[in-house]
């Protein structure tokens, strides 16, 4: 059973507050906090540097390593709207000492979210303990891997061949990311509607005993009747239960499309052992509206909905340090902006 949870957008961080993040940190923008010692990858359309637009902790239940996947974006705009100009990075590290070093890394993570070390949840709690007895151990503070040593290879990260250092490389404005479960449809959320009606009201005074329901409900009805477009239409109403979200997590489960495929997307297999690729999760593009709050001035990539498929097996082995998962990126189907 998956369970779908949403992301929203907390508080912006200075880049000093963000250095001193972890792999733990739920986050959009600002610089990734490796797991190991990393670089950036590139374009495989302009051969540009990628910046971050999003690092998630996502440990799998079944799976006794710790897991984050970072997740980037081109930022020359000939290349938005195309799946060639992004790239979702796995790593992992082995979780080695259960009952305290894990708890050790939690109280000391910046993930100001984290009930347990598993924020987003996949719904196999169960069979953790079983997996982890399986695992033959090494302490991950005795996995030191030689970055020099990571090759080019189908099953690995492109890593930019140009001389570019980071501090050569923009990136968006960091903020903190804040998860929980997504409601019901009954107890869909009007908050961020209830914040505007409200300032409206403070300046102009009361302009309507309509509800904010019924008001929400009007304005998508009539953003959906524009784009006559039923899918797009299931996507909106989706929303709803939450307008503010900016990502939704759902891993093994179905991503919410944004248009209906002409052709159905191939989903290549996993190229380093061949397992399926499942959906994980996906950017929607709520969050290029809310990035323009906090970077007035930054470069913020134009799509519809972006998603994020990995590794069914979630494979792994000593020897790496980064895995290149799989990205399906649909357009806004009108290519007009959501009215957010």
């Amino acid at each position: 059973m998956s369970y779908v949870q949403l992301a929203t957008l907390d508080a912006a961080m200075t880049l000093s507050e963000d250095l001193q993040c972890d792999w733990m940190t739920n986050k959009i923008g600002g610089r990734p906090n490796w797991m190991h010692n990393s670089k950036y990858p590139y374009c495989k359309l302009c051969n540009k540097t990628l910046a971050l637009i999003s690092q998630i902790y996502c440990p799998l239940t079944t799976s006794p390593y710790h897991r984050t996947l970072y997740l980037f974006f081109c930022l020359d705009k000939e290349c938005w709207n195309k799946s060639d100009s992004w790239s979702i990075i796995r790593s992992q590290v082995l979780d080695v000492e259960q009952d305290t070093e894990k708890e050790t890394v939690i109280e000391n993570s910046i993930n100001w979210n984290c009930s347990g070390y598993d924020d987003w949840s996949d719904g196999n709690e169960d069979q953790y303990e079983e997996n982890v007895a399986n695992v033959n151990t090494t302490s991950p503070k005795d996995n030191t891997i030689d970055i020099e040593t990571v090759i080019e290879s189908t099953n690995q990260v492109s890593i930019h061949r140009q001389d570019t250092t980071i501090a050569d490389i923009p990136f968006i404005t960091p903020v903190r990311l804040v998860v929980f479960s997504e409601p019901s449809d009954n107890q869909k959320s009007f908050q961020h509607e209830q914040k505007l009606l409200q300032a409206y009201e403070q300046q102009y005074g009361t302009i309507s005993a309509q509800s904010n329901n019924e008001l929400m409900a009007e304005s998508y009805e009539k953003v959906s009747a524009k784009h006559g477009n039923r899918t797009f239409e299931k996507f909106l109403k989706r929303l709803q239960r939450c307008p503010e979200q900016v990502l939704r997590y759902n891993q093994s489960g179905s991503p919410l499309l944004i248009a209906v495929n002409k052709t159905d997307p191939i989903i290549p297999d996993c190229s380093r052992c061949g397992s399926k690729r499942v959906f994980e999760f996906q950017l929607l593009p709520t969050l290029i509206y809310k990035l323009k709050e906090f970077n007035s001035s930054s470069i913020i990539p134009e799509f519809g909905t972006v998603m994020v498929y990995t590794c069914n097996n979630n494979c792994w082995s000593d020897d790496n340090q980064l895995l290149e998962e799989f990205i399906y990126l649909q357009c806004d189907p009108q290519e007009e902006n959501l009215p957010y």
